[in-house]
């Protein structure tokens, strides 16, 4: 039985890898172009150097392929290399010289498989420039960074390659690095004075990056270099905000302990704890408020904490916010209550325990929509029943005159109109317009609501109005 290596390939799995060299050495001498493009601008070189096949590489660039070569989004081999995929091509790429897939797309693929950092070696000594930029102004070492592959990043500092150097957003390979967590990429480019403050085009720094990311390790490094804990983006977010948004604990503890202000608003005025409630981040929004959050912060559309919580569904959210004093009734700019958002969401064990700690049924937001109305509009049958066991007026009218019926006929809704009809909904009720809820579901072409409404005694001579 054929040895195996350690890694448990064989002698013939190598020798078979070899082949594809041959054949490819094959190929040039019968007039394959080393250097062709496909309709994209990638070169057989672009391949070999994503998949860091080194024998490949070598053969290519013996054989005037262009390590400078750039594709449509001008990424080069080296970009390519400093990515680095490994992955396996199979036996049925292999075609005969000359021959094109419909992309246009030739047939010269790779043998042995080798370091990245040997390819990108190979490149560079070839003319590849370290400081190429892509499309989107990504150069190599943005990518290495994001990839997390530290030897080709020392490799392309080692060379001259900026890690300074800013893409189109005006990201540096140090927030790469740091959006993915790669701590020992990041301690690498610190060393080559990357600048820790260095903020994109909307204000994000590394650290903001990192703490959104949940990467305790390099929020630390950065830190430890003096990453300002204070930096906000131009939205006015706060590095407590991205790990809020995140629901990254352990960052925001790293935070708080830095002095963070986790009262802190950005410009449409929501606090970290926003985040943490819009998200259901219970344990989070716990620390925040135990770090002197504010409780009755509103953002610019008059939204509270407890708006967004009730949206999201999670009873201990809601619960742990009105333990903390959120008021049930706050309304929002279009007089909308926490209670009319799990209404409309079909939450209905935030509905019951909005409901037990005082809120209002009847409240009507600005177009004159009470949480019925809301549920109904849904179908949420389980809501409507609540809603009506706790008050709700099932005759209660909107600023056009509809009820919530209207809003279940037009939708559909055959329970929900069947519960509103037994607990006394007007089958006969016109909204502002003249319409009534048998009217709507026909115009809706609702026939089984249209029928359950007839044999409620719906009059089915009423003249639909001109609309």
């Amino acid at each position: 039985m054929e040895a195996q290596i350690k890694n448990g390939t064989t002698s013939l799995y190598w020798e078979s890898q070899q082949v594809y060299v041959d054949l490819a050495q094959l190929l040039i001498e019968h007039g394959a172009d080393a250097a062709a493009q496909s309709k994209d601008g990638m070169t057989p070189l672009h391949q070999v150097s994503l998949q860091g096949y080194m024998d490949m590489t070598w053969l290519l660039i013996e054989n005037s392929a262009n390590a400078a070569a750039q594709n449509m989004h001008r990424v080069t081999p080296l970009h390519q290399a400093s990515e680095g995929i490994f992955e396996v091509v199979g036996h049925e790429h292999l075609a005969a010289a000359g021959d094109e897939r419909e992309d246009a797309t030739t047939f010269l693929y790779p043998g042995f498989r080798g370091s990245l950092v040997d390819v990108a070696w190979v490149l560079i000594e070839h003319g590849t420039d370290v400081a190429a930029k892509s499309k989107d102004g990504m150069t190599p070492l943005h990518w290495a960074s994001f990839i997390g592959h530290v030897d080709v990043v020392r490799l392309l500092i080692e060379h001259g390659a900026s890690a300074e150097a800013q893409c189109k957003v005006r990201s540096t390979p140090l927030h790469a690095a740091s959006f993915v967590g790669h701590v020992d990429v990041a301690q690498l480019l610190i060393e080559h004075s990357t600048n820790v403050a260095a903020q994109c085009d909307l204000g994000f720094t590394p650290l903001h990056v990192a703490s959104f990311g949940g990467h305790v390790d390099v929020a630390w490094l950065l830190i430890e270099h003096g990453a300002n804990v204070a930096a906000q983006t131009k939205g006015g977010e706060t590095l407590l905000h991205g790990a809020s948004c995140g629901g990254h604990v352990v960052v925001v503890h790293l935070l708080i302990e830095q002095a963070t202000n986790a009262a802190a608003q950005s410009k449409d005025g929501m606090p970290p704890l926003h985040w943490a409630s819009e998200r259901s981040h219970v344990d989070l929004a716990q620390c925040l408020i135990e770090h002197s959050a504010n409780m009755a912060a509103q953002s610019s559309d008059g939204t509270t904490l407890l708006h967004w919580a009730s949206d999201g569904g999670v009873v201990g959210m809601v619960r742990l916010l009105i333990q903390h004093g959120a008021d049930v009734a706050a309304k929002s700019k279009d007089r909308m209550t926490p209670l009319h958002w799990p209404s409309l969401r079909g939450h209905v064990d935030i509905v019951r325990l909005l409901i037990e700690h005082s809120a209002n049924t009847a409240a009507q937001s600005k177009d004159g929509m009470t949480p019925l109305h809301a549920a109904s509009l849904r179908g949420h049958v389980d809501v409507a029943r609540l809603l009506i066991e706790h008050g709700a007026d099932t005759a209660a009218q909107s600023n056009d005159g509809t009820t919530p019926l209207h809003w279940a006929s037009e939708g559909g809704h055959v329970d929900v109109s069947r519960l509103l009809i037994n607990h006394g909904a007007d089958m006969a009720a016109p909204s502002n317009d003249g319409m009534t809820p048998q009217h709507r579901a026909s115009l809706r072409g609702h026939a089984d609501l249209a029928q359950l409404l007839i044999e409620h005694g719906a009059n089915t001579a009423a003249i639909m109005p001109q609309i």
